[in-house]
C-alpha cells in the first residue's frame, strides 16, 4: 500500500498533532521530522476540543507525571499509559518478554558487570569485576544505580568498535510495526555515550529472528508503550539480544551517516506512522 509516501491527508483526511505538556520544543524529536515529511501540524499549546487532533502525552522524562487529561476529557492519549520507563521497569519487562534477565544480583555475580543510572538518558554506564564488595555496593546503591549483565558487543572483525541497535516501535495494540533498525558502530571509547561511528539502516528481519520480533513487541506492549524507540544489545556469546533502554520521546541525529541517510531513516518511519496511525484510529 506504501510503495510511495503519502500525507496523512491522503490517507485519513487533514489531523494535527498536539504535544501534552511537552519540557522542551526541541528539533531533535524525531516526531518533528516525522510531521514535517507527513505535512502534519504539530503544535505545543496544551489542549482544547478540537476535532481531527491527534494528542500525545510527551514528557521527556524517567518518570511521567500523571496527567488529569490522560483517560479522562481524551478518548486516547498516544503513550498515555506510560508511567515509568526506568531501568528497573524496563528491566523487568524485558524479563517477562524475553524469559530470561538483565538484571544481576552484584555481590553473587561472577564477571563483569555493568551499574548504570536508574535514569535514562545519564550515558553514566561503567564496567566493574562481580562480585562487587559490599562497600562498593552501598555506595552505588546510594548513588541510585542499577546493575545489569556485562553484554559483549564487540565487533567481530574489528576490536575497536562496539554494535549497537536502536530500533523504533510502533506499536497497534494488536501487533507491532518496526519500520527499520539503525545498526550503530561505536567506538569502545564511547560504548555508553551516543556518539555513532558509523550508522546504517537495516531492515528488521536481517537482524533479528522471528521470535525475537514477537518478544520485542511483547516487551514494548508490556511497558504500555505505543511509540518509541528501544537500545538493543546483542551478546556475541551467546547471541542473545537484551534490550536495554526504551525512549518515548525519540531523537534524531545526523551522527554516523550522510543527509541523505538521514532523510531515507525518516522516510521509512514516516511510513510506519502511517501504517500505525490509519490502524491506531481506525
Amino acid at each position: 500500500m506504501y510503495n510511495s509516501l503519502h500525507t496523512y491527508d491522503d490517507v485519513m483526511g487533514p489531523f494535527s498533532i498536539q504535544l501534552l505538556y511537552p519540557m522542551s520544543e526541541s528539533n531533535v524529536y524525531t516526531i518533528k521530522h516525522i510531521a514535517k515529511e507527513l505535512q502534519i501540524p504539530i503544535s505545543y499549546d496544551g489542549y482544547g476540543e478540537r476535532k481531527n487532533v491527534i494528542y500525545w502525552n510527551w514528557q521527556d522524562r524517567t518518570e511521567k507525571v500523571k496527567s488529569e487529561v490522560v483517560g479522562t476529557e481524551l478518548e486516547y492519549v498516544v503513550n498515555g499509559r506510560i508511567t515509568s520507563i526506568s531501568k528497573l521497569q524496563v528491566m523487568q519487562k524485558f524479563h517477562q518478554a524475553f524469559g530470561y534477565s538483565l538484571q544481576i544480583d552484584p555481590l553473587e555475580y561472577q564477571g563483569r558487570i555493568i551499574s548504570k543510572s536508574v535514569q535514562n538518558a545519564t550515558h553514566d554506564g561503567k564496567i566493574w569485576k562481580a562480585p562487587l564488595d559490599i562497600s562498593t555496593f552501598e555506595r552505588l546503591v546510594n548513588q541510585n544505580q542499577v546493575f545489569q549483565r556485562y553484554i559483549d558487543t564487540t565487533h567481530r572483525t574489528d576490536p575497536s568498535l562496539r554494535v549497537h541497535y536502536r530500533v523504533p516501535v510502533f506499536n497497534t495494540g494488536r501487533k507491532v510495526i518496526i519500520p527499520l533498525v539503525y545498526l550503530a558502530y561505536v567506538k569502545k571509547q564511547h560504548h555508553f555515550d551516543p556518539k555513532n561511528y558509523r550508522t546504517l539502516i537495516k531492515n528488521k528481519r536481517r537482524i533479528f529472528g522471528e521470535d525475537e520480533i514477537l518478544k520485542i513487541g511483547k516487551f514494548v506492549q508490556l511497558m504500555r508503550a505505543d511509540y518509541c524507540e528501544l537500545d538493543i544489545l546483542r551478546d556475541v556469546s551467546s547471541s542473545r539480544i537484551y534490550i536495554v533502554d526504551l525512549n518515548d520521546t525519540p531523537t534524531q541525529t545526523h551522527l554516523g551517516y550522510s543527509q541523505k541517510e538521514f532523510q531515507r531513516g525518516i522516510r521509512l518511519q514516516s511510513r510506519g506512522f502511517l501504517r500505525w496511525l490509519t490502524a491506531f484510529v481506525k
